[in-house]
Protein backbone atom coordinates (compact mmCIF):
# COMPACT_ATOMS: atom_id res chain seq x y z
CA UNK A 1 0.00 0.00 0.00
CA UNK A 2 3.11 1.86 0.80
CA UNK A 3 4.21 1.74 -2.76
CA UNK A 4 1.23 2.61 -4.46
CA UNK A 5 0.88 6.13 -1.90
CA UNK A 6 4.74 6.87 -3.15
CA UNK A 7 3.56 6.27 -6.83
CA UNK A 8 0.54 8.42 -6.33
CA UNK A 9 2.51 11.39 -4.74
CA UNK A 10 5.57 10.79 -7.23
CA UNK A 11 2.73 11.18 -10.15
CA UNK A 12 1.05 14.44 -8.03
CA UNK A 13 4.57 16.41 -7.27
CA UNK A 14 5.22 15.45 -11.47
CA UNK A 15 2.24 17.71 -12.17
CA UNK A 16 2.66 20.60 -10.08
CA UNK A 17 6.29 20.36 -11.47
CA UNK A 18 5.12 20.99 -14.43
CA UNK A 19 2.13 23.01 -14.29
CA UNK A 20 1.18 24.81 -17.44
CA UNK A 21 2.53 21.86 -19.14
CA UNK A 22 -0.07 19.42 -16.93
CA UNK A 23 -2.49 21.99 -17.60
CA UNK A 24 -2.32 21.56 -21.72
CA UNK A 25 -1.85 17.77 -21.85
CA UNK A 26 -5.04 17.53 -19.50
CA UNK A 27 -7.33 20.51 -21.57
CA UNK A 28 -8.05 17.55 -24.71
CA UNK A 29 -9.36 15.24 -21.95
CA UNK A 30 -11.45 17.53 -20.03
CA UNK A 31 -12.88 19.29 -23.75
CA UNK A 32 -13.85 15.43 -24.47
CA UNK A 33 -15.10 14.79 -21.40
CA UNK A 34 -16.90 17.83 -21.12
CA UNK A 35 -18.28 17.13 -24.75
CA UNK A 36 -19.40 13.49 -23.85
CA UNK A 37 -21.69 14.70 -20.70
CA UNK A 38 -23.14 17.42 -22.53
CA UNK A 39 -23.96 15.29 -25.06
CA UNK A 40 -25.29 12.42 -23.29
CA UNK A 41 -27.84 14.75 -20.81
CA UNK A 42 -28.55 17.03 -24.40
CA UNK A 43 -29.45 13.74 -25.85
CA UNK A 44 -31.52 12.85 -22.55
CA UNK A 45 -33.10 15.99 -22.41
CA UNK A 46 -34.08 16.41 -25.83
CA UNK A 47 -35.71 12.72 -26.09
CA UNK A 48 -37.63 13.35 -22.70
CA UNK A 49 -38.87 17.06 -24.31
CA UNK A 50 -40.06 15.44 -27.39
CA UNK A 51 -42.02 12.55 -26.23
CA UNK A 52 -42.87 14.88 -23.40
CA UNK A 53 -44.51 17.36 -26.00
CA UNK A 54 -46.17 14.49 -28.13
CA UNK A 55 -48.10 12.62 -25.06
CA UNK A 56 -48.83 15.99 -24.07
CA UNK A 57 -50.63 16.61 -27.57
CA UNK A 58 -51.54 13.32 -28.51
CA UNK A 59 -53.71 10.17 -26.72
CA UNK A 60 -53.15 6.60 -26.48
CA UNK A 61 -54.17 5.21 -30.04
CA UNK A 62 -53.38 3.38 -32.45
CA UNK A 63 -54.74 2.68 -36.02
CA UNK A 64 -56.09 -0.26 -38.43
CA UNK A 65 -55.74 0.50 -41.89
CA UNK A 66 -57.37 -1.87 -45.11
CA UNK A 67 -54.60 -2.11 -48.03
CA UNK A 68 -57.21 -1.12 -50.92
CA UNK A 69 -54.42 -2.13 -53.21
CA UNK A 70 -54.89 -5.86 -51.79
CA UNK A 71 -58.53 -6.19 -51.08
CA UNK A 72 -62.19 -4.80 -51.95
CA UNK A 73 -63.13 -5.41 -48.35
CA UNK A 74 -63.78 -2.56 -46.00
CA UNK A 75 -65.11 -2.09 -42.68
CA UNK A 76 -68.47 -1.33 -41.41
CA UNK A 77 -69.94 0.04 -38.13
CA UNK A 78 -70.73 -3.68 -37.18
CA UNK A 79 -66.50 -4.31 -36.89
CA UNK A 80 -66.69 -1.52 -33.95
CA UNK A 81 -68.76 -3.67 -32.20
CA UNK A 82 -67.39 -6.61 -33.01
CA UNK A 83 -63.99 -5.17 -31.77
CA UNK A 84 -65.67 -3.67 -28.60
CA UNK A 85 -66.93 -7.38 -27.62
CA UNK A 86 -63.89 -9.71 -28.66
CA UNK A 87 -60.88 -7.58 -27.45
CA UNK A 88 -60.36 -6.87 -23.87
CA UNK A 89 -59.15 -3.71 -22.25
CA UNK A 90 -60.05 -1.19 -24.85
CA UNK A 91 -61.33 2.41 -24.14
CA UNK A 92 -62.85 2.56 -27.57
CA UNK A 93 -62.94 2.42 -31.28
CA UNK A 94 -63.47 4.72 -33.77
CA UNK A 95 -63.87 5.14 -37.49
CA UNK A 96 -62.30 8.62 -38.35
CA UNK A 97 -63.20 10.92 -40.92
CA UNK A 98 -60.76 14.01 -41.37
CA UNK A 99 -61.19 16.94 -43.89
CA UNK A 100 -58.86 19.31 -43.34
CA UNK A 101 -60.12 21.81 -46.20
CA UNK A 102 -63.35 22.95 -44.67
CA UNK A 103 -64.43 26.71 -43.79
CA UNK A 104 -66.07 27.08 -40.17
CA UNK A 105 -67.90 30.57 -39.85
CA UNK A 106 -69.04 31.96 -36.86
CA UNK A 107 -70.28 35.12 -35.81
CA UNK A 108 -67.04 36.78 -35.44
CA UNK A 109 -65.68 35.59 -38.83
CA UNK A 110 -65.17 32.60 -41.28
CA UNK A 111 -61.78 30.37 -40.75
CA UNK A 112 -60.27 27.37 -42.21
CA UNK A 113 -61.09 24.33 -40.10
CA UNK A 114 -60.34 20.83 -39.48
CA UNK A 115 -63.22 19.04 -39.04
CA UNK A 116 -63.45 15.60 -37.75
CA UNK A 117 -65.67 12.80 -37.49
CA UNK A 118 -65.84 9.97 -34.44
CA UNK A 119 -67.43 8.27 -32.13
CA UNK A 120 -67.47 9.08 -28.71
CA UNK A 121 -63.99 7.43 -28.26
CA UNK A 122 -62.45 10.34 -30.21
CA UNK A 123 -62.39 12.03 -27.26
CA UNK A 124 -59.65 10.57 -26.00
CA UNK A 125 -57.34 11.42 -29.52
CA UNK A 126 -55.58 14.66 -27.84
CA UNK A 127 -54.75 14.98 -24.36
CA UNK A 128 -56.51 18.06 -23.78
CA UNK A 129 -59.66 17.84 -21.75
CA UNK A 130 -63.08 19.08 -22.19
CA UNK A 131 -63.83 21.61 -19.65
CA UNK A 132 -66.94 23.26 -20.32
CA UNK A 133 -69.89 21.12 -21.47
CA UNK A 134 -70.05 17.52 -22.57
CA UNK A 135 -68.48 15.38 -25.55
CA UNK A 136 -70.91 13.65 -28.11
CA UNK A 137 -71.73 10.75 -26.08
CA UNK A 138 -72.59 7.14 -27.99
CA UNK A 139 -76.52 7.96 -28.20
CA UNK A 140 -75.96 11.48 -30.13
CA UNK A 141 -73.63 9.16 -32.09
CA UNK A 142 -76.42 6.39 -33.36
CA UNK A 143 -78.79 9.23 -33.79
CA UNK A 144 -76.76 11.41 -36.01
CA UNK A 145 -76.72 14.35 -33.79
CA UNK A 146 -75.38 17.71 -35.57
CA UNK A 147 -73.37 18.67 -32.35
CA UNK A 148 -69.37 19.76 -32.11
CA UNK A 149 -66.70 20.19 -29.73
CA UNK A 150 -64.04 22.94 -29.94
CA UNK A 151 -61.07 24.30 -28.58
CA UNK A 152 -61.98 26.85 -26.00
CA UNK A 153 -59.21 29.12 -28.86
CA UNK A 154 -61.85 28.01 -31.14
CA UNK A 155 -64.69 29.76 -29.68
CA UNK A 156 -62.95 33.10 -28.87
CA UNK A 157 -61.98 33.11 -32.84
CA UNK A 158 -65.50 32.31 -34.09
CA UNK A 159 -67.95 33.40 -31.17
CA UNK A 160 -65.79 36.59 -29.73
CA UNK A 161 -66.26 34.39 -26.24
CA UNK A 162 -65.94 30.95 -24.63
CA UNK A 163 -69.64 31.41 -23.33
CA UNK A 164 -71.00 29.69 -26.25
CA UNK A 165 -72.31 26.53 -25.40
CA UNK A 166 -75.47 25.86 -27.21
CA UNK A 167 -74.91 28.33 -30.41
CA UNK A 168 -74.44 27.26 -33.75
CA UNK A 169 -71.46 26.83 -36.14
CA UNK A 170 -71.72 26.92 -39.57
CA UNK A 171 -69.73 23.96 -41.43
CA UNK A 172 -68.61 24.21 -45.25
CA UNK A 173 -67.01 21.24 -47.03
CA UNK A 174 -66.89 21.04 -50.87
CA UNK A 175 -69.44 23.55 -51.57
CA UNK A 176 -72.26 21.40 -49.12
CA UNK A 177 -72.90 23.50 -45.74
CA UNK A 178 -74.44 22.53 -42.14
CA UNK A 179 -74.81 23.91 -39.08
CA UNK A 180 -73.99 22.15 -35.79
CA UNK A 181 -74.21 22.99 -32.74
CA UNK A 182 -71.71 23.58 -30.20
CA UNK A 183 -71.90 21.43 -26.96
CA UNK A 184 -68.57 21.16 -25.49
CA UNK A 185 -65.16 23.29 -25.45
CA UNK A 186 -61.78 21.40 -24.91
CA UNK A 187 -58.47 23.38 -23.16
CA UNK A 188 -56.19 24.76 -25.98
CA UNK A 189 -53.18 22.64 -26.32
CA UNK A 190 -50.16 24.21 -24.51
CA UNK A 191 -47.10 22.76 -27.01
CA UNK A 192 -44.23 24.69 -27.84
CA UNK A 193 -43.84 22.10 -30.85
CA UNK A 194 -47.04 23.22 -32.10
CA UNK A 195 -46.78 26.90 -31.30
CA UNK A 196 -43.51 26.91 -32.93
CA UNK A 197 -44.53 25.41 -36.35
CA UNK A 198 -47.58 26.94 -36.50
CA UNK A 199 -46.60 30.23 -35.93
CA UNK A 200 -46.63 32.29 -39.20
CA UNK A 201 -49.57 29.71 -40.28
CA UNK A 202 -53.48 31.00 -41.08
CA UNK A 203 -55.54 29.92 -38.31
CA UNK A 204 -57.27 26.55 -38.09
CA UNK A 205 -60.06 25.46 -36.03
CA UNK A 206 -59.65 22.08 -34.95
CA UNK A 207 -63.88 20.71 -34.92
CA UNK A 208 -65.05 17.20 -33.77
CA UNK A 209 -68.39 15.99 -34.74
CA UNK A 210 -70.52 12.36 -34.83
CA UNK A 211 -69.22 10.61 -37.69
CA UNK A 212 -72.90 9.84 -38.40
CA UNK A 213 -73.82 13.37 -38.98
CA UNK A 214 -70.67 14.21 -40.59
CA UNK A 215 -71.09 11.48 -43.30
CA UNK A 216 -74.98 12.43 -43.92
CA UNK A 217 -74.01 15.76 -44.25
CA UNK A 218 -70.97 15.84 -46.34
CA UNK A 219 -71.56 12.95 -48.45
CA UNK A 220 -69.72 10.38 -46.84
CA UNK A 221 -70.73 6.75 -47.06
CA UNK A 222 -70.42 4.86 -43.44
CA UNK A 223 -70.93 1.35 -44.35
CA UNK A 224 -67.34 1.46 -46.29
CA UNK A 225 -64.29 2.56 -43.82
CA UNK A 226 -61.04 2.16 -44.59
CA UNK A 227 -59.90 2.96 -41.06
CA UNK A 228 -60.40 2.30 -37.15
CA UNK A 229 -58.54 4.15 -34.30
CA UNK A 230 -57.96 1.76 -31.45
CA UNK A 231 -57.30 3.55 -27.47
CA UNK A 232 -56.01 1.46 -24.60
CA UNK A 233 -53.61 2.32 -22.28
CA UNK A 234 -49.97 3.08 -23.19
CA UNK A 235 -48.84 -0.19 -21.46
CA UNK A 236 -51.09 -2.47 -23.26
CA UNK A 237 -51.57 -0.36 -26.80
CA UNK A 238 -49.32 -1.74 -29.19
CA UNK A 239 -50.68 -5.48 -28.03
CA UNK A 240 -54.64 -4.12 -28.32
CA UNK A 241 -54.00 -2.99 -31.69
CA UNK A 242 -52.38 -5.94 -33.04
CA UNK A 243 -55.35 -8.49 -31.37
CA UNK A 244 -57.87 -5.84 -32.96
CA UNK A 245 -56.25 -6.38 -36.92
CA UNK A 246 -56.30 -10.03 -36.50
CA UNK A 247 -59.43 -9.81 -35.42
CA UNK A 248 -60.37 -7.61 -38.63
CA UNK A 249 -58.66 -9.64 -40.36
CA UNK A 250 -60.44 -13.05 -39.77
CA UNK A 251 -63.78 -11.02 -39.70
CA UNK A 252 -62.77 -10.39 -43.46
CA UNK A 253 -61.42 -13.19 -44.69
CA UNK A 254 -58.21 -11.55 -44.68
CA UNK A 255 -56.10 -13.96 -43.05
CA UNK A 256 -52.47 -13.82 -44.75
CA UNK A 257 -53.47 -11.48 -47.47
CA UNK A 258 -51.23 -8.86 -45.86
CA UNK A 259 -54.79 -6.20 -46.56
CA UNK A 260 -54.17 -5.00 -43.15
CA UNK A 261 -51.57 -2.51 -41.03
CA UNK A 262 -51.50 -1.17 -37.95
CA UNK A 263 -49.78 1.40 -35.98
CA UNK A 264 -49.58 2.99 -33.01
CA UNK A 265 -48.27 5.93 -30.50
CA UNK A 266 -46.28 3.70 -29.13
CA UNK A 267 -44.62 2.77 -32.31
CA UNK A 268 -43.85 6.37 -32.81
CA UNK A 269 -42.45 6.79 -29.54
CA UNK A 270 -40.18 3.71 -29.64
CA UNK A 271 -39.10 5.11 -33.74
CA UNK A 272 -38.47 8.65 -32.29
CA UNK A 273 -36.34 7.16 -29.20
CA UNK A 274 -33.86 5.35 -32.22
CA UNK A 275 -33.44 8.09 -34.03
CA UNK A 276 -32.54 10.58 -31.51
CA UNK A 277 -30.62 7.82 -29.79
CA UNK A 278 -29.00 7.02 -32.79
CA UNK A 279 -28.22 11.03 -33.36
CA UNK A 280 -26.47 11.02 -29.66
CA UNK A 281 -24.44 8.24 -30.19
CA UNK A 282 -23.06 9.47 -33.41
CA UNK A 283 -22.31 13.11 -32.06
CA UNK A 284 -20.63 10.58 -28.66
CA UNK A 285 -18.50 9.04 -31.26
CA UNK A 286 -17.49 12.81 -32.67
CA UNK A 287 -16.95 13.79 -29.03
CA UNK A 288 -14.47 10.55 -28.12
CA UNK A 289 -11.96 11.39 -30.96
CA UNK A 290 -11.38 14.61 -28.77
CA UNK A 291 -10.52 12.12 -26.02
CA UNK A 292 -8.30 9.80 -28.33
CA UNK A 293 -6.65 13.10 -29.52
CA UNK A 294 -6.47 14.12 -26.01
CA UNK A 295 -4.85 10.50 -25.24
CA UNK A 296 -2.20 10.62 -27.77
CA UNK A 297 -1.26 14.06 -26.34
CA UNK A 298 -0.87 12.30 -22.92
CA UNK A 299 1.72 9.72 -24.32
CA UNK A 300 3.71 12.69 -26.15
CA UNK A 301 4.17 14.11 -23.00
CA UNK A 302 5.00 10.90 -21.36
CA UNK A 303 7.23 10.38 -23.68
CA UNK A 304 8.98 13.66 -23.21
CA UNK A 305 8.49 13.38 -19.45
CA UNK A 306 10.91 9.85 -19.96
CA UNK A 307 13.12 11.31 -21.85
CA UNK A 308 13.55 14.19 -19.50
CA UNK A 309 13.81 11.74 -16.17
CA UNK A 310 16.30 9.09 -18.33
CA UNK A 311 19.10 9.27 -15.66
CA UNK A 312 16.15 9.58 -12.70
CA UNK A 313 15.61 6.17 -14.65
CA UNK A 314 19.01 4.71 -14.39
CA UNK A 315 19.70 5.36 -11.06
CA UNK A 316 16.54 3.49 -10.04
CA UNK A 317 17.25 0.52 -12.15
CA UNK A 318 20.99 0.78 -10.81
CA UNK A 319 20.38 0.35 -6.65
CA UNK A 320 17.65 -2.51 -7.64
CA UNK A 321 14.00 -1.19 -8.88
CA UNK A 322 12.09 -3.88 -10.73
CA UNK A 323 10.56 -3.53 -14.11
CA UNK A 324 7.70 -3.77 -12.83
CA UNK A 325 8.06 -1.03 -10.52
CA UNK A 326 8.97 1.89 -13.11
CA UNK A 327 6.35 0.76 -15.47
CA UNK A 328 4.00 1.04 -12.71
CA UNK A 329 5.44 4.51 -11.72
CA UNK A 330 4.79 5.98 -15.15
CA UNK A 331 1.58 4.34 -15.51
CA UNK A 332 0.39 6.03 -11.89
CA UNK A 333 1.33 9.59 -13.68
CA UNK A 334 -0.57 8.90 -16.78
CA UNK A 335 -3.76 7.67 -14.85
CA UNK A 336 -3.66 10.65 -11.83
CA UNK A 337 -3.03 12.99 -15.18
CA UNK A 338 -5.99 12.21 -17.04
CA UNK A 339 -8.03 11.12 -13.99
CA UNK A 340 -8.05 14.78 -13.22
CA UNK A 341 -8.08 15.97 -16.30
CA UNK A 342 -11.99 13.77 -16.41
CA UNK A 343 -13.25 15.08 -13.22
CA UNK A 344 -12.76 18.92 -14.30
CA UNK A 345 -14.02 17.39 -17.60
CA UNK A 346 -17.02 16.06 -15.73
CA UNK A 347 -17.31 19.46 -13.37
CA UNK A 348 -17.27 21.95 -16.44
CA UNK A 349 -19.52 19.21 -18.77
CA UNK A 350 -22.12 19.46 -16.16
CA UNK A 351 -22.37 23.37 -16.01
CA UNK A 352 -22.56 23.15 -19.74
CA UNK A 353 -25.56 21.17 -19.73
CA UNK A 354 -26.82 22.97 -17.10
CA UNK A 355 -26.23 26.22 -19.48
CA UNK A 356 -27.74 24.35 -22.78
CA UNK A 357 -30.47 22.77 -21.39
CA UNK A 358 -31.77 25.82 -19.55
CA UNK A 359 -31.72 28.07 -23.28
CA UNK A 360 -33.26 25.11 -24.80
CA UNK A 361 -35.39 24.51 -22.59
CA UNK A 362 -35.00 20.73 -22.10
CA UNK A 363 -34.97 18.89 -18.30
CA UNK A 364 -31.40 18.87 -16.80
CA UNK A 365 -31.16 15.17 -17.07
CA UNK A 366 -27.47 13.82 -15.81
CA UNK A 367 -27.74 9.96 -14.59
CA UNK A 368 -24.62 8.31 -12.74
CA UNK A 369 -23.90 6.00 -15.50
CA UNK A 370 -22.56 9.06 -17.78
CA UNK A 371 -20.55 10.16 -15.01
CA UNK A 372 -19.05 6.87 -14.15
CA UNK A 373 -18.45 6.03 -17.59
CA UNK A 374 -16.85 9.41 -17.99
CA UNK A 375 -14.31 8.72 -14.95
CA UNK A 376 -13.26 5.46 -16.27
CA UNK A 377 -12.72 6.35 -19.61
CA UNK A 378 -10.41 9.19 -18.45
CA UNK A 379 -8.35 6.85 -16.34
CA UNK A 380 -8.80 4.17 -19.41
CA UNK A 381 -7.30 6.38 -21.52
CA UNK A 382 -4.10 7.38 -19.25
CA UNK A 383 -3.57 3.54 -18.96
CA UNK A 384 -4.08 2.71 -22.74
CA UNK A 385 -1.99 5.86 -23.88
CA UNK A 386 0.95 6.00 -20.74
CA UNK A 387 1.47 2.40 -21.20
CA UNK A 388 4.22 2.64 -24.13
CA UNK A 389 5.73 5.49 -22.38
CA UNK A 390 5.83 3.23 -19.67
CA UNK A 391 6.89 0.35 -21.29
CA UNK A 392 9.81 1.96 -22.80
CA UNK A 393 11.23 3.19 -19.44
CA UNK A 394 10.90 0.27 -17.57
CA UNK A 395 13.07 -1.43 -20.33
CA UNK A 396 16.05 1.01 -20.43
CA UNK A 397 19.18 -0.45 -19.60
CA UNK A 398 20.72 1.14 -16.53
CA UNK A 399 24.46 1.67 -17.93
CA UNK A 400 22.56 3.57 -21.09
CA UNK A 401 20.51 5.56 -19.24
CA UNK A 402 23.29 6.66 -16.86
CA UNK A 403 25.38 8.07 -19.62
CA UNK A 404 22.31 10.27 -21.22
Amino acid sequence: MGTVKEYLKSAINQMKHNGYRTFMTMLGIIIGIAAVITVVSLGKGMTDYVNGEINGIVGNYGYVVIDSSKTTELFTPDDIRLLEESVSDLKGVSPYFDETTARAKGPRGTYQADVIGGTEAVELAVSSKVYKGQYFTRQMVETGQKVCIMMKNDAKHLFGTEECLGNVVEITIAGKTAEYTVIGLREDINSEMINTFAGDMDYYATIETPYTAFASDFGYDIDKLNMFLIFADQDVLQKKVKECAKVLENAHGLRGANALWSYSMADMSEEINTVLGGASTFLIWVAVISLVVGGIGIMNIMLVSVTERTREIGIRKSIGARTGAITAQFLSEAAVLTLSGGVIGIIVGIGLSYIVCSLLHFNLIITPGSVLGATFISVGIGLGFGIYPARKAAKMKPIDALRV
